[in-house]
């Protein structure tokens, strides 16, 4: 049975507009805690997708660089648009190996 208001004088329609207003507040703030959830999880979801395409390509890259044919490789890393290995070719005599063999060779 619904009371009329004029019954019980004004401050329960105070008390019933402020009620209103709370509520309305609330599906407001829940309605934005769904939109930001959703944000998050695409946010989420968009960096795993990253990381494992991160994780693939360098994995293609190294094995790329493991082929022993250096035109392999440079053919294998332009397919994937990755600079080639920087290789640095050392002098014989910085390597102690190569310089104790072409000293015994002098030598002889």
């Amino acid at each position: 049975m619904l009371i009329p208001l004029h019954l019980h004088g004004p401050h329960l329609s105070e008390r019933a507009l402020r009620l209103a207003g709370a509520a309305g507040a609330l599906s407001a703030l829940a309605a934005l805690l769904v939109g930001f959830q959703g944000v998050v999880r695409d946010a989420v979801r968009q960096g795993e997708l990253r990381r494992e395409a991160t994780a693939r390509h360098s994995a293609a890259t190294w094995r790329c660089t493991a082929l022993r044919s250096l035109r392999q490789r440079d053919d294998c890393l332009a397919e994937l648009n990755a600079p080639a290995p920087e290789v640095t070719l050392l002098p014989a005599t910085a390597r102690p190996d190569v310089a104790a063999m072409t000293q015994d060779n002098s030598t002889r």
